[in-house]
């Protein structure tokens, strides 16, 4: 790899002079397809990304085309946080109803100019997939996850307004409260009544199930949230 980035595919055979009296050192030289498999094994087990025009190549193998000297090496992407694809951080993927929506391939074409480069679909499609599990984006129609930008990029997104709550997990060996909601005064109190709670139930297991729903708007500073969520539990989020 060259001092631009681009991927080198030989040496020199002239020599140069290193000292003064000048000594003639050899430069090394190495045949190209040495190279080419270097970068074959680095870039499929995600020690180098390959950028080549359109063409991302992360963790997998990249193609005798995409192996050009015109291809540019990066150090590995990082993953994109279900976050990144709200409206916040994408406006202009987003239309400006009271229910944002989207599509998979504006999604990728924001993300793309938001980067200066196209980002690889593997780790696109997982942290797409990841704010649909979330709860953050709703697919519009079809379910399951979105298994590549040829098949989905089509697919109409939206960010609804209210997220019906999903029903408690089955248990045979707890029981629960019913579904109620809190104000923040509310949380306060239960704050303050929580060890005369716990007292009462010694030897319950007791676990307190905690969520919080918004209404979001375009300007919500959800990243802020998230980081004081974070603080009280490492992997509660929106």
């Amino acid at each position: 790899m060259n001092g631009s980035g681009n991927v080198a595919w030989a040496g020199i055979r002239h020599s140069v002079a290193s000292r003064y009296p000048p000594v003639p050192r050899p430069i090394p030289i190495v045949d190209y397809k040495v190279v080419q498999q270097a970068v074959t094994a680095a870039v499929a087990n995600g020690t180098l990304w390959l950028v080549y025009g359109n063409d991302s190549v992360f963790k997998e193998k990249p193609t005798a085309i995409q192996l050009d000297a015109d291809a540019v090496l990066y150090r590995p992407p990082q993953p994109l946080p279900g976050i990144d694809f709200l409206p916040p951080r994408l406006p202009e993927a987003w239309t400006k109803e009271t229910e944002p929506k989207t599509s998979v391939e504006k999604l990728y074409a924001e993300i793309k100019a938001k980067f200066g480069k196209p980002w690889p679909e593997t780790l696109f499609l997982e942290g797409l997939n990841a704010a649909l599990a979330q709860g953050f984006i709703a697919r519009v129609s079809g379910k399951g996850p979105l298994t590549s930008l040829t098949h989905d990029g089509a697919c109409c997104l939206v960010i609804k307004v209210e997220v019906p709550p999903p029903p408690p997990p089955p248990s045979q060996d707890r029981r629960m409260t019913n579904m109620t909601k809190l104000s923040v005064q509310e949380v306060q109190t239960l704050a303050e009544e929580m060890p005369d709670l716990a007292k009462s139930l010694v030897g319950c297991d007791l676990v307190v199930e905690a969520r919080i729903s918004i209404k979001p708007k375009p300007d919500a500073d959800l990243a802020t949230a998230e980081e004081i969520l974070a603080r009280i539990k490492k992997e509660w989020r929106f």
